[in-house]
């Protein structure tokens, strides 16, 4: 899809969900793309790093409001399939050909063991009237989100102009690629790696603002997950291995006009990230 076309289809996806905009938080590529518009945002002078997939974090007592979120995507032109072998499988909505166009999934907290009692595994849940992957650490979203604003302006043709809707905050967002990132597929690390470097650069000059979400956050968090965070941090960036080569790499291909070398992709990761989540040392 075109820049031009895939927001218009983002824009769709923000209408059709209107009654849902203050409890669902739009992760993952679109939520890196969208913290351009917040007024903390450093300019860059490089394209965000663009995705077919809307992920939507929606919290696990979320009720049916007028109508299911299904209903309301399937009204606006989305074709709804399932996938996976899960017991519900996962719902994905489509806007335009299968595989070309944007498409909607929906994320939910994985909390306490990943089996039941009888040892099947807790991959999805029904949420708002959809089937939802469960994910560990994916309630770190949820926590203390951002909004910004949609309009025709930034190339968004949403019906109610400034419309806001709710994005994880940086610091939540960077910890939760961060302590996924070994469980990703190999292929989708590199992107992933790259997310982290290029949120910590587009809010360069407000780490103290991140510092500040992150506190808040940490705070309602099991201490094993900071923990965790602390040596993930260490480990990614202490020294420079293939994987940051191919962050660097897609970077480049993306046609950036200055894209980071390894080594400093390396630094500017662990010298922004440690100051964010208030690594001593």
């Amino acid at each position: 899809m075109t820049v031009a076309s895939d927001r218009e289809a983002f824009a769709r996806v923000v209408t059709a969900l209107g009654p849902y905009l203050d409890v669902l938080v739009f992760a993952g590529g679109w939520a890196h793309r969208l913290y351009e518009l917040h007024q903390l945002s450093n300019p860059i002078d490089f394209e965000p790093l663009a995705t077919e997939d809307a992920d939507l974090v929606a919290p696990l007592r979320l009720e049916v409001r007028a109508e299911p979120l299904a209903q309301c995507l399937k009204a606006a032109g989305f074709t709804e399939e399932f996938r996976g072998d899960d017991t519900p499988p996962i719902s994905r909505y489509h806007l335009g050909e299968e595989g070309i166009g944007l498409y909607v999934e929906f994320l939910a907290p994985l909390i306490g063991s990943p089996t039941t009692r009888t040892g099947a595994p807790r991959d999805t849940t029904v949420v708002g009237g959809v089937t939802a992957q469960t994910l560990r650490y994916v309630d770190l979203l949820l926590e203390e989100p951002w909004t910004v604003q949609l309009s025709e302006r930034f190339g968004f043709p949403v019906v109610v102009e400034g419309v806001q809707i709710r994005i994880p905050n940086p610091a939540s967002f960077i910890a939760q690629k961060l302590l996924v990132l070994e469980q990703r597929t190999p292929e989708k690390r590199p992107k992933d790696l790259l997310y982290v470097h290029d949120t910590l650069v587009l809010f360069s000059g407000q780490l103290a603002a991140l510092q500040t979400s992150w506190r808040s956050v940490s705070g309602k968090q099991h201490p094993n997950v900071v923990k965790g965070l602390q040596a993930r941090i260490d480990a990614r960036f202490d020294t420079v291995d293939d994987l940051i080569r191919s962050a660097c790499r897609i970077a480049t291909e993306s046609g950036r006009p200055s894209p980071p070398t390894p080594e400093r992709f390396a630094a500017v990761c662990k010298i922004a990230a440690r100051t964010v989540f208030a690594l001593g040392g």
